[in-house]
């Protein structure tokens, strides 16, 4: 069955049937040489920047507020991490071997149509972290938007409350998922330079933060010294569920 044009994401596959699309199009072939522009340096730079972000600090602080002390909780988040990196470079090394894609890789375990299961288990979760990480920056947005102008924060709400939410964070969601949009029409391996910069700027603006929050609480606090509230079995409990969270 030959499927409308406009249904065709690339020029590969527009002249193809929808079953022959399911098996060959521009998303799926080997990467060829001349789109294989990142190299070692890009992919320390992307997960050097992502992987210090707003939704890390939440974790821990969560961590800290369930009862655990700041070092149990950031010791937590370097296991969980850890465990994570360990499998992230176990399944990414057939692709950077062959330079398939991971719908690909998942059809030599899963089969043809069996692949399905993982792939759509993991655009589901990428949509779940991507409004996770689109609400956070449209909060950072309202920060901003109450930096310059005070008046925002007055801003009328027009939203019932049963949205859990108000039209001022909801216009600042609205916001930063437009702006993350400009990004992401762009080819991967065309936007490397964005995470070398970010690699570069984001942990500048973590330190700074950082010393911008000593300053605005006069120290370390409390929260530095004060120890673990849990112990025993429950305190076991909240290791295993920081452990896994992070």
């Amino acid at each position: 069955m030959k499927l409308p044009s406009w249904f065709y994401a690339d020029h590969l596959a527009k002249d193809l049937s929808g079953r022959e699309a399911f098996l060959k199009n521009e998303d799926l072939k080997p990467v060829e040489c001349a789109r294989r522009l990142w190299g070692p340096w890009n992919f320390v730079a992307f997960w050097l920047a992502d992987s210090i972000n707003i939704g890390t600090w939440m974790i821990i602080s969560n961590m800290v507020l369930g009862g655990l002390s700041w070092w149990e909780a950031w010791l937590c988040v370097w296991i969980g991490y850890t465990i994570v990196a360990f499998f992230i470079c176990l399944s990414g090394r057939i692709g950077a071997i062959y330079h398939i894609s991971f719908p690909v890789v998942s059809r030599s375990s899963f089969g043809l149509f069996g692949s399905f299961c993982p792939v759509l288990n993991r655009g589901f979760m990428a949509c779940v972290w991507y409004g996770v990480g689109a609400w956070l920056g449209g909060q950072c947005v309202v920060l901003i938007f109450r930096s310059i102008g005070l008046s925002y924060k007055t801003l009328p709400n027009t939203l019932p409350a049963s949205s859990s939410t108000n039209t001022r964070d909801f216009v600042g969601f609205i916001i930063f998922w437009t702006l993350s949009l400009i990004p992401i029409w762009f080819p991967v391996q065309k936007i490397r330079i964005l995470f070398t910069v970010k690699s570069i700027v984001v942990p500048v603006a973590a330190v700074a933060f950082f010393i911008w929050t000593l300053v605005k609480a006069k120290g370390f606090g409390p929260v530095v010294h004060q120890p673990g509230t849990l112990t025993g079995r429950h305190a076991w409990t909240r290791y295993d569920i920081g452990i896994a969270i992070s």
